[in-house]
């Protein structure tokens, strides 16, 4: 899927559910599966930094801030999913959803 020709809406939706899924499989201790939803997130964040300039200035620096914070915290549940660390897990999803709910908050503000 091209996230350039997909409504800001639908990045934003999807955005949401993945974060969801990250947080289905952390509960249902499937950690070494946490990879693909949170790169997914990821992307999705990358994306929806990209659309920011459609964004106020104080708006489109929260976007960054978060998108930031989203891409570390993705990589960190790829690190602890492999390792099987739940605590940390636990600690980088809480940060990850965090994030996430910023760019989605960011995004919902300007409307």
């Amino acid at each position: 899927m091209d996230s350039r020709l997909t409504p800001t809406a639908t990045l934003l939706a999807d955005l949401a559910a993945r974060s969801r899924e990250v947080e289905t499989l952390l509960a249902q201790g499937a950690y070494t599966q946490i990879y693909l939803p949170a790169m997914a997130t990821k992307d999705l964040a990358l994306a929806l930094e990209t659309r920011s300039t459609e964004l106020a200035d104080d708006r489109r620096a929260r976007v960054a801030s978060a998108v930031r914070r989203v891409v570390v915290a993705a990589w960190q549940l790829d690190l602890y999913g492999d390792l099987g660390n739940r605590d940390k897990l636990t600690e980088a999803y809480h940060g990850f959803a965090g994030a996430v709910r910023d760019v989605t908050a960011a995004y919902a503000d300007a409307r």
